[in-house]
């Protein structure tokens, strides 16, 4: 249940790092263990791990209500964006697509499918604040047309 509400997010996070789009395997701040809180009350602790030679991270959720999921961020060359794809135990998954990309923020079209069959699209920014914490948010609208916001954060519990 928690990741219906980490919104993309997730990996998302991994876009921090990146002095310039240029850049994606800068990714070492964000290994390491993190506590995630959502705007709709759902929690998580989260590892990341570099992949492919620094130049993926990958996510295990595992949300304290005992939902898991795994998050995967790459950056795609071809689209200059920061992919992020994921999936969770409770047939919910997202997607981002990151095209705007700085040291310590994030944005670009996304979509989150929550457990309860809801489906958010909208725009997801993700928000460098430390090294020690990040905020995110997804702005956009349900498959009823109407506006939905997600906020979260991220902090780090270890490295």
């Amino acid at each position: 249940m928690f990741l219906r509400y980490a919104c993309a997010i997730t990996l998302s996070v991994v876009c921090m790092s990146n002095t310039y789009a240029q850049k994606p395997h800068e990714w070492e701040y964000l290994t390491g263990d993190w506590t995630f809180e959502s705007s709709k009350g759902s929690t998580a602790d989260v590892t990341w791990t570099l992949a492919a030679d620094g130049n993926a991270v990958v996510g295990e959720w595992k949300g304290s209500d005992g939902t898991k999921s795994a998050e995967l961020v790459g950056w795609r060359g071809d689209k200059k964006a920061l992919v992020v794809n994921g999936y969770g135990s409770s047939n919910n998954y997202w997607h981002a697509e990151y095209t705007h990309v700085s040291a310590n923020r994030c944005k670009g079209p996304a979509v989150v499918a929550y457990p309860d069959g809801t489906i958010i699209k909208g725009t997801m920014v993700i928000e460098r604040v430390d090294d020690n914490t990040v905020t995110g948010r997804l702005d956009g609208k349900n498959g009823d047309g109407a506006d939905a916001k997600v906020t979260w954060s991220w902090t780090r519990k270890s490295r």
